[in-house]
């Protein structure tokens, strides 16, 4: 869709099981640039299994990474099996020309590692054309913090011991009785997640592969409630290099492990919440999806 915003005509489009069965009808379309997202992490082999069959080259081959991969907490089993390897193994294999990083950490890393092999992007997975109503005022808004997605998840990685789990973050504002909390485990669609961020003061990105997830603080910005992230202390300095637009207690809050309560305490400060929510646009400078689509489309026309 945004693509097509941006004079690149649609083609094809398959989900992985539909591109297993009439992978082969890729040799015939007139198209001239594939792009694929997520297959370096899921689905790989299968995928992999038919794109080796084909033999047509494509002038642009572009890979949209879906999931952390150089990040400490990213999926990390033991040296064969983590997200390194896999995607460092698809890469070989696809010879993507364009690679597109939810993640200005891991897209450092490649740059490093690869230098100019490939072209790099950064994108975000939010966007203000998503949201089709408009952001309530601070007042209007509950004052309760809301958490979207599973209790559970992302405990398979490199994290220091020290760390909190997902799980022990999401227990620890569960049982507090300082903020109101209020959590919803999948039921929402990603674009119906906007209205329901949008009726709450504070969304809040416990532990997860990302130090820095875009969908949950720039969808909160878009919407003008306040992101806040839970980390553990030591993994500040990686979180400013993910993204180094973050100003804590200007345009986000942050959540310590072990040290929650001063986040509830700058929660409960009226004057200090207000002054952020009227500086979350600082957040969106240049980092929305349809931003890097169009820079994406650039790059190829």
């Amino acid at each position: 869709e945004k693509l097509c915003d941006h004079d690149l005509s649609s083609g094809l489009i398959y989900g992985l099981d539909d591109f297993l069965i009439h992978g082969s009808s890729l040799e015939l379309t007139p198209s001239e640039i594939m792009i694929v997202c997520g297959v370096d992490q899921h689905g790989t082999h299968e995928f992999l299994s038919v794109w080796e069959r084909i033999r047509k080259p494509y002038t642009y081959r572009v890979l949209m990474v879906s999931e952390p991969i150089y990040s400490p907490l990213a999926y990390y089993k033991n040296e064969a099996d983590n997200a390194i390897v896999k995607h460092e193994t698809f890469l070989q294999t696809f010879l993507p020309h364009i690679i597109c990083y939810p993640s200005l950490y891991d897209l450092k890393v490649v740059q490093e590692k690869f230098g100019n092999t490939f072209q790099l992007l950064y994108y975000s997975g939010a966007d203000p054309a998503h949201f089709h109503s408009s952001p309530l005022s601070w007042t209007a808004k509950k004052d309760t913090v809301l958490f979207l997605g599973k209790q559970e998840a992302w405990g398979i990685s490199q994290a220091i011991p020290e760390a909190w789990s997902r799980k022990r973050q999401f227990d620890y504002f569960l049982h507090q009785e300082q903020v109101n909390f209020e959590a919803y485990g999948e039921q929402y669609s990603y674009r119906q997640c906007y209205d329901v961020v949008n009726a709450y003061r504070f969304q809040l990105q416990l532990r997860c592969g990302y130090l820095f997830h875009t969908t949950r603080p720039f969808q909160s910005a878009i919407v003008g409630s306040i992101p806040i992230i839970l980390l553990h202390r030591s993994y500040l300095p990686l979180l400013l290099e993910d993204a180094p637009w973050i100003q804590p207690n200007e345009n986000i809050l942050l959540g310590f492990d072990g040290a929650y309560e001063e986040l509830l305490d700058k929660m409960q400060d009226i004057s200090l919440c207000e002054k952020i929510a009227k500086q979350l646009d600082i957040l969106l400078e240049n980092r929305t999806t349809s931003q890097s689509i169009k820079e994406l489309t650039q790059m190829i026309l």
